[in-house]
Order: C-alpha cells, then sequence, then structure tokens
C-alpha cells in the first residue's frame, strides 16, 4: 500500500535546510522513496498550521518508510536536519 511521509517544518537555517533537503534526495532511492512535494506555506484556511513549510515523499509501503528513517544514510543527515529544521514527520497509507 503506497505510503507517504508528511514532514511539516519549521526552517530555522535556510542554508542548511537546502543542503539538508538536497541530501534527504540521495537517501530515498534505496528504499524506493520518492519527494513528491517540498514547498512554503502560503496561507492556512481552517485550523492551525504545524509548521511554515511542507515535504510529502512516497514510498511503495510502511516497511519502506520505516527502514529509510532508520537507515545509517539518513541517520547521518540528523545533525543537518536538527541545525536546519524543526520537523515533524507522520507516516499515511493511501486508501485509493
Amino acid at each position: 500500500m503506497t505510503t507517504y511521509v508528511l514532514g511539516q517544518v519549521t526552517i530555522l537555517d535556510p542554508i542548511k535546510w537546502e543542503i539538508y533537503c538536497n541530501e534527504l534526495i540521495l537517501t530515498l532511492q534505496e528504499w524506493g522513496g520518492e519527494m513528491v512535494f517540498r514547498g512554503a506555506q502560503v496561507d492556512t484556511l481552517v485550523g492551525r498550521s504545524a509548521g511554515a513549510a511542507s515535504m510529502v515523499v512516497t514510498f511503495p509501503n510502511r516497511h519502506s518508510a520505516r527502514h529509510w528513517y532508520q537507515s545509517i544514510e539518513y541517520r547521518a543527515l540528523l545533525p543537518i536536519q536538527k541545525a536546519a529544521a524543526e520537523i515533524q514527520l507522520n507516516v499515511f497509507e493511501s486508501d485509493s
């Protein structure tokens, strides 16, 4: 079942954020992941926003998403990620 990782982001350092995102993309391929969307929030229509930017990554299944997150390659990016932004990652499975 197609799985999506939604990142809600508050960027702390735009330069480090770009470095993190570029490196992040390189960690996805082994697990069948693909960056679908990355962008800044421009409006909130209802409710409260969890961050000023969002990103969506798709995986073939939730196990691939979990293995990617636990991979040595992704874990090596965590120091950059923590300096670049505050991120909340949530995993969703598609109903369709």
